[in-house]
């Protein structure tokens, strides 16, 4: 069996029976079975394709359907095999919600344990409204959720073509370098190029970056409103593939491959890249960008003053109703509904989704944005800052703050710093879903990661965070305790940085623990939100296009502790950092001196570890040599 040749007696989720007219024996068999048999038109007269207790004929006898009846077929079949769609997540609708307002408890469809000192703190409130709560929940009211103590300040707002809302950027961001100059000590970072960046680099970065939305603004206009806009439009488009072209299929039969890929539980002894699994992730990351934008701003103008459960719902309509056509193309081609989790601290920027069916469960970030100049503001924004308190070493500071509380020390004014935390939202989010899975097939269901550009960093955060070893002061086991602790931060308001044992030595299991016993941050989550330690199977990261996310620091230790989980994890679980050659942003942050020798993106399936498969007691040198530092 090859890398690309998972065993698919492995996956029986949707186990039926299937009966021809050859054989009258009952057979076992899958949804992956099924678009087998569709795909393959055998000589028989009849067969019945079963989805679920459904059946689809496909008379043989009459002339071979064509390739578009074919996938017309298949749609159907994994249309009738997708999952139920989820209803908005409350703690997605809670990001919305000014700081203003006292967020109340919210309910879940999908219940799980908290730890004792937050079910005492949610027994002892009374049920009622509060002069500052005028918002009726339509849930239940012995919420699985603890009561947060404020509502996550209000979401920033995307800059794209306004010019007075870029004037004001521009405005604030010269007072900001004034008082750099006057007070270096404020600059985040503790390494030279950090603050000479923010002492005169990000000026004229933040300047140029105008300029270059300008430009980007004039473009558009000039494509929409004039023939010659359009002409040259379609031209430099010519050679484009859309996404599920049915008149171009490179690989007609790669995603059935990758569909079958995402679902295994076959251990394997070493790390293997997947190029079917691969496209597949890319695919999906581009599916992210279709989201309806309008909308979403549309409900968090309601929700930024909600006042009945009615309001609250319609806004919740809203946000359904932004990636309609992700999930219905995700159900149609892949069998996988999609879902919106997380904003990520902004509006209309960066945000996170999850692809899921009943065995698989793809969590998405959403890349950096043609015409969102907060996006390119992220990008931009590469001081680093101390990321010891959820991570290790520094980190960019833009995508650090997607996923995490705001670092201190801080250079902005109290009425920016945000403390919210999108990365338990989307943990807890992961766990409800996975719950649901397992309750229908009694496996654990795999986690895969990905993402594009920007969204590729916030996957790479994420898998480092999951596979670290839980640090004696790791937030999680300060749940229920004050944010911000006495003794946390010197007079001048920096972090104190404390001295962290580095038990990376030891072998991490899917949930388990290192040779010095101690929880990964994953196995320790799944402890607090959940009473099973298997719900969920972490498997691999692939991010497109990503650039450098920090220091040497951040590079040893993020490679120290992925070579632990690997070691012990029988998946093998890795980070694939996918680049083209000729590619900037990857690249931008540090030397080139690990650029590939070929001038072509590999098209070979499997090109990483052809030559030199790496043994299991190791992580790929060819990722390694990728975290340089910047």
């Amino acid at each position: 069996m090859t890398q690309n040749e998972p065993n698919s007696n492995s996956v029986n989720t949707f186990s039926t029976t299937a009966t021809t007219d050859t054989d009258n024996s009952p057979k076992s068999t899958t949804l992956h079975d099924s678009l087998l048999s569709a795909r393959s038109a055998p000589s028989m007269a009849a067969v019945n394709v079963p989805v679920r207790g459904n059946t689809f004929p496909i008379d043989s006898t009459a002339s071979s359907p064509s390739a578009q009846e074919a996938r017309k077929l298949k749609h159907a079949l994994r249309q009738q095999a997708a999952p139920p769609k989820r209803p908005v997540n409350p703690r997605h609708l809670d990001e919305f919600v000014p700081r203003n307002k006292k967020q109340h408890p919210l309910g879940s469809a999908t219940k799980h344990p908290l730890p004792p000192a937050q079910l005492e703190l949610l027994a002892s409130e009374k049920p009622g409204k509060t002069d500052e709560d005028t918002t009726t929940s339509p849930h239940d009211p012995q919420s699985s959720l603890p009561p947060a103590k404020q509502a996550t300040k209000r979401l920033k707002e995307p800059l794209s073509i306004r010019p007075m809302s870029l004037t004001s950027f521009l405005t604030d961001g010269l007072r900001l370098y004034i008082s750099n100059l006057k007070n270096p000590d404020q600059i985040p970072g503790t390494d030279w190029f950090s603050r000479v960046y923010a002492m005169g680099l990000l000026p004229v970065l933040v300047v140029s970056m105008a300029i270059v939305q300008g430009g980007i603004g004039l473009l558009v206009i000039l494509i929409n409103y004039t023939a010659l806009g359009a002409r040259w439009y379609k031209k430099f488009f010519e050679n484009e593939i859309a996404l599920f072209d049915e008149n171009d299929y490179i690989d007609p039969e790669g995603t059935d491959e990758a569909i079958l890929q995402l679902s295994s539980r076959t251990p394997r002894p070493t790390p293997l890249f997947s190029y079917h699994i691969a496209n597949l992730l890319l695919i999906m990351s581009s599916m992210s960008y279709q989201r309806n934008e309008k909308l979403v701003a549309e409900a968090s103008k309601i929700l930024l003053d909600v006042t009945t459960t009615k309001e609250r719902d319609y806004a919740a309509e809203l946000l359904q109703r932004s990636e309609k056509d992700i999930d219905e193309s995700s159900t149609r081609e892949f069998g996988m509904r999609f879902m919106g989790i997380s904003e990520l601290k902004t509006l209309g920027g960066p945000f996170a989704g999850l692809f899921y069916d009943d065995e698989s469960i793809v969590l998405v970030f959403k890349g950096t944005s043609v015409l969102a100049f907060n996006e390119y503001l992220i990008d931009v924004t590469i001081q680093r800052v101390d990321a010891s308190e959820y991570l290790y070493g520094e980190v960019h500071k833009g995508f650090y703050e997607c996923l995490f509380p705001d670092a201190k020390p801080e250079m902005y004014d109290n009425q920016t710093y945000d403390r919210t935390n999108p990365f338990n939202t989307i943990m807890e989010t992961i766990f409800e879903v996975a719950k649901a899975a397992k309750e229908k097939t009694g496996k654990p269901v795999n986690l895969w990661l990905t993402g594009h550009s920007l969204g590729g960093a916030l996957a790479a955060l994420v898998m480092a965070r999951l596979q670290m070893p839980l640090m004696e002061d790791d937030p999680l086991l300060r749940r229920g305790q004050e944010e911000e602790e006495e003794g946390e931060y010197d007079e001048d308001g920096h972090r104190v940085r404390k001295e962290r044992s580095n038990a990376t030595t030891g072998g991490v299991g899917n949930g388990g623990k290192d040779e010095a016993g101690k929880r990964t941050v994953l196995a320790e989550m799944l402890a607090q939100y959940s009473d099973d330690p298997e719900l969920i199977v972490l498997r691999d990261c692939y991010s497109v296009a990503s650039p450098k996310l920090g220091d040497s620091i951040f590079a040893d230790e993020f490679a120290r502790h992925q070579n632990a989980f690997c070691q012990a994890s029988p998946y093998k679980s890795v980070y694939w950092r996918l680049v083209a050659n000729e590619d900037i942003g990857p690249h931008k942050n540090g030397s080139r001196k690990n650029k590939p020798k070929t001038k072509n993106r590999a098209s070979h399936p499997d090109p990483t570890l052809s030559n030199n498969t790496p043994p299991s007691t190791s992580i790929p040198s060819s990722i390694i040599s990728m975290w340089g530092s910047w």
